[in-house]
């Protein structure tokens, strides 16, 4: 699976899709996902797996400015490292999204 989507799987499908899922929950406006709005979230990415991700863990890992909650580029990441964890090659993403700073 690693390769099979190149041509079409880049940064900016994964962040507009990203963002069209944190948008959707991200009930009160914050432009962010708090812990339960992860947890609903992570729902729709992963189908029915997502209920066992520890969201606790994910915010702790992810939320790289201390905030308690993840915004559009940590959650981003977090769906990165989601789709690398099931074998999509996504390294020189993931490197691409931590040059933007």
């Amino acid at each position: 699976m690693g390769n099979c989507c190149g041509p079409v799987l880049t940064l900016s499908r994964v962040k507009t899709v990203s963002n069209q899922i944190l948008a959707k929950y991200d009930k009160d406006g914050s432009g962010a996902l708090h812990k339960t709005e992860v947890t609903a979230a992570l729902k729709e990415v992963l189908g029915g797996l997502g209920g066992w991700v520890p969201t606790g863990m994910a915010l702790k890992q992810y939320d790289e400015d201390g905030s308690g909650d993840l915004d559009k580029k940590e959650f981003t990441k977090l769906v990165l490292n989601v789709m690398k964890k099931g074998g999509v090659n996504v390294e020189a993403m993931i490197e691409e999204l931590d040059a933007e700073g």
